[in-house]
């Protein structure tokens, strides 16, 4: 039985660490909300990248939400999800171009300029992108619809009074 016990209580504090370190590192970017997202969308129409807001769902993300910091996702056309940046360092997109996968660079969403790598790899997402695809899988997650854009590389005039952006050229 003193076996089993340590087996248990082994697999119990795995879990627990597993828990915990999804909740400090991954929580906040992990759910995106329809109420602060808008989309950018390529030329083609192939591609479109979401911008929101970090979740205040733990004491990071609550900091990262008070500083007005955003990450993206990146969609396939259908909506589906492909990839997202990085979860360790957000920007406040004030400035940004956006260069979208296209056979030329390889499959890959580069974002400039690069104060963090917000390059989002289409062929083999980044291991926080596997995680929170699979966790919105597991939590039947779908994608927001958050505040289109009229044309290419326009922002409604809606989107651009809830969301203070100077210039995004696309």
């Amino acid at each position: 039985m003193t076996i089993f016990k340590r087996l248990i209580k082994t697999i119990g504090g795995l879990l627990l660490l597993t828990f915990i370190s999804w909740w400090l590192v991954l929580s906040p970017v992990s759910f995106p909300s329809e109420n602060d997202a808008y989309y950018i969308y390529s030329k083609d129409k192939k591609w479109k990248v979401g911008v929101y807001w970090v979740s205040p769902t733990s004491p990071a993300g609550l900091y990262q939400f008070l500083m007005n910091k955003r990450y993206i996702v990146l969609y396939d056309a259908n909506g589906h999800y492909i990839g997202q940046s990085t979860p360790f360092c957000f920007m406040t997109f004030d400035e940004s171009n956006i260069l979208f996968p296209s056979i030329t660079d390889d499959h890959n969403l580069w974002f400039i300029p690069e104060t963090c790598d917000y390059t989002i790899q289409v062929r083999k997402p980044a291991w926080w992108s596997q995680i929170i695809h699979q966790t919105n899988r597991i939590f039947h997650v779908k994608p927001p619809k958050g505040l289109e854009l009229h044309e290419y590389g326009q922002i409604t005039t809606k989107a651009r009074k809830r969301f203070p952006i100077h210039t995004l050229a696309v």
